[in-house]
């Protein structure tokens, strides 16, 4: 097995058991005179574009959520979709 496909088996294995976590176009920074950090979003169409891949594959979504460093959480009903999401995910 060539290095490259272990990287990506290794991706899939750090994933959650019915969900993975995936990096999104979020830049994070301060507001105020505090130092809470704010999300922004770099694309509009980041979040349409995935529950459009989700919808066209018939995946059972469950729940999106975002993560404080800038990550997406997302969880499928089953963990066969999770893994269907994760290897069409990783062409993109």
């Amino acid at each position: 097995m060539s290095k490259r496909k272990r990287e990506n088996l290794k991706k899939i294995k750090r994933t959650l058991k019915n969900g993975l976590i995936i990096k999104a176009p979020v830049l994070r920074i301060p507001t105020g005179k505090g130092k809470k950090l704010t999300n922004v979003w770099l694309s509009q169409d980041y979040i349409p574009e995935l529950l459009k891949i989700i919808k066209k594959k018939k995946l059972s979504l469950k729940n999106i959520t975002t993560m404080d460093e800038g990550h997406i959480k997302i969880t499928f009903h089953d963990p066969r979709h999770a893994t269907l999401f994760g290897l069409h995910y990783e062409k993109i």
